[in-house]
This record gives C-alpha cells, structure tokens and sequence, in this order.
C-alpha cells in the first residue's frame, strides 16, 4: 500500500496561480474581486462575493467575467479547483428607448427658427465688431484704404442685418481698441511713418463711429455701441502712462454720443469703461458679452485671463461671450458655454511685421447673430 509520501513524490500536483489571491477592491462606485477557491464542481454566484464584503449585490453589475483552475492535494486526493474573478460597476439609470415615431415627426415638423426665446418672447441680438483700425497708419494703402474697406465691411453688415431671417432687433456695435494708430507706439517713432495726424486720426474715426451707429439704428436696429481702450489709441504713455481708461478711442465715441444728443437721437444706448478698467461688459438680447482689446493677456490665454476675472467677479465674468481684437486675424475658441470671438484688423498689413514673418493681414469686421441661449448662429467675416 503506498504512503501519502509515495503519492505526493510521484505526482505533479500545478500550484495556484501566482497573482491569485482572494479578496476585493472597491473605489466607491466599482472594483475588481477575486473569490475563495471552490471546487470546480461547485456552483458560485458573484453576490455571495459582494455580500462577504459588505456590499449590496442588487446596486451593482457584474463584468468581465473569469476563472483560474488548479489541482490540490486533499484527503480526498487529487481535487480540481477554481477561483473566479469579476468586475463590477454601480449601475446606472436605465434610459428609456426613443420612440422612433415620436422622432420622426419631430423631424418632419422641424422649421428654422428666428433666434426667439419662447420663454420670454425675446430675439438674441446681433453683433458688429470691430477693431485694430489702425487709422493714421501709412503701410500698405494706408488711411484711404482703411476707410474705404470699412465702409464696405458696414455696408456688408447693415445688408446681412437688415436681410436676416432672424428678426433681431437689438444690435451691438463693438469697437475693439485701437481704432486709431495714436502717437504712441514705439516711444513715438510710429509719428515718421503716420499719414494722418493724430487730430485728423481721431476726426476720421468720429465720422466712422457715427455712421455705424446711424447706419444700424436707421435700418430699425435698437442699438447699443461700445469702445474699449487699446494701447495705441492711449493718450500718453511717456514720461508716465495714462490710467487705463483714458483713451483716444473712448473719448471719440464720447464726443459722438453728444452730438446724437444735439440732435435729439436718444434711441441708442452707449457703453463706456468704469474708471481705471479696460474691459467693459453689456447684456444686449439677453446675452452678456464682455469686450475688452486683448493687450492685457498673451496669445491664447484669454480664457486665463477670463477665468482670472472670474475669480474675483471682475466685470464681464459672467458673460456669455469675450470679444477682442489686438492680434490682428480671425480667431474663434469655446470652452464649456463660454465663446471667444477675436476679430480682424482693418488695416491691409504691418511693414515691420511682413518683415519679420512674411505675414499680411485678411482685413474685415465680423457680423455675428446669437440665440437668446448665447450660442452663435451666425459668425460672418464682412468685407
């Protein structure tokens, strides 16, 4: 009669695996568990796994479903074993089935609207934006070609207004900063190459702002008109610089809104920098649109520099939309239900910077229509 000892030394008996080992991970919401070895024989259910644990089997679905198989020796002899392994998730709600015939009518029944807000029974309004005029400056075609591209971007728009489904009637005129080239620029040295003085930059820029303003609110659009400051269009910047608000560029839509009031025009609305601020915010239809040049941040970190203004609840950090100028081309980003909208310039292109990069600009405004949600309809480069 042979001995256990026998046995065992004339028998290859396979160990568990090495990683084998029971137990089970949980990290709040799932996990991974191993069971106690069973014979192989033997029936198991996954919930007898979650119950030893603690947990509520009923909560949760069991995944990726496995098993390790060894042989041992027992008093019985030479026994097959088995552990198995799963993965389990807290289950989620179930959703129900679409009704496909609920979705077809939908579609069918489907008409484009015009920007209305059901709840309120109001439109989202439109957008005229400008920036970067540049006027004064000399490279390219110079003034005469700045004017005379504008007019066409205004003409462009007031048409895409007036033409538009959308029924909007409020109408936001942005000027973007630095709508004059200003005397400031380079410690001053930009004055060589100016083909219009600084008076003659500024009187220029006034006829354009009022003929934007007249232009929209005679077509019918109620209207509100803003102007930011940049940094040419500052009043001085050395020996010392002037406080942020002080600019060449506000003071002209200043001396606008008094000449509308001359006249009697009291149907627009205009928007100006609180004291020493560079941005200026306005909820026009509904929609908060915050506008500021765009010098107070490096390139493509304006929603750092939003998020900044959030933190402290500076003015605009609400709103819906960051409009800006500065950089000179079109740029349009979106981050979460906020949107950026970085317009052209007006200028044909920059001397020093065709030197330097080869670049030269694609001039133009940007005509922009938004639901009362805050989301773009419509985003056009006019020209």
């Amino acid at each position: 009669m042979s001995s256990i000892k026998d046995v065992l030394s004339s028998t290859t008996i396979p160990h568990p695996p090495k990683n084998w080992r029971a137990g089970l991970e949980f990290d709040g919401t799932g996990g991974e568990a191993t069971s106690k070895p069973l014979l192989a024989n033997a029936e198991y259910d996954p919930d007898e796994t979650l119950r030893d644990a603690g947990l509520d089997p009923s909560r949760f679905e069991v995944s990726n479903f496995r098993f390790s198989t060894w042989d041992a020796q027992t008093r019985e002899g030479i026994e097959t074993f088995r552990s198995y392994k799963f993965s389990f998730r807290e289950k989620t709600d179930e959703v129900d089935h679409a009704d496909i015939d609920e979705l077809v009518d939908v579609i069918s029944g489907h008409s484009r609207g015009g920007l209305l807000d059901e709840g309120t029974g109001k439109y989202g309004p439109s957008v005229f934006a400008v920036g970067d005029l540049q006027l004064g400056k000399g490279d390219g075609d110079g003034s005469e070609g700045i004017v005379r591209r504008y007019m066409s971007a205004l003409e462009a728009g007031v048409k895409r207004w007036s033409e538009s489904d959308a029924d909007s009637e409020e109408v936001l005129i942005a000027f973007l900063g630095d709508c004059i080239e200003g005397v400031v620029s380079q410690g001053g040295k930009n004055i060589g190459t100016n083909d219009l003085t600084l008076t003659e930059q500024l009187r220029v820029l006034r006829h354009l702002m009022t003929q934007t303003i007249a232009r929209f609110a005679d077509a019918g659009a109620v209207v509100t008109v803003a102007s930011v400051p940049g940094n040419h269009d500052e009043t001085y910047r050395s020996p010392v610089n002037s406080k942020p608000h002080d600019s060449f560029a506000v003071d002209s839509l200043r001396a606008v809104e008094e000449a509308f009031k001359l006249a009697g025009r009291d149907d627009v609305t205009f928007l100006y920098p609180k004291e020493s601020e560079l941005a200026i915010a306005a909820t026009v239809g509904g929609v908060g649109f915050l506008m500021a040049h765009g010098h107070q941040w490096r390139t493509g970190k304006h929603y750092a520099w939003w998020q900044g203004q959030s933190f402290s609840g500076q003015t605009g950090h609400d709103a819906d939309w960051l409009l800006a100028g500065h950089r000179h081309h079109l740029f349009i980003d979106t981050e979460s239900d906020r949107y950026f909208l970085q317009v052209p310039a007006l200028e044909q292109r920059s001397d020093w910077w065709r030197n330097k990069t080869g670049q030269v600009g694609n001039p133009g405004a940007v005509y922009l229509e938004v639901e009362p949600s805050g989301a773009p309809r419509v985003i056009t480069l006019v020209q």
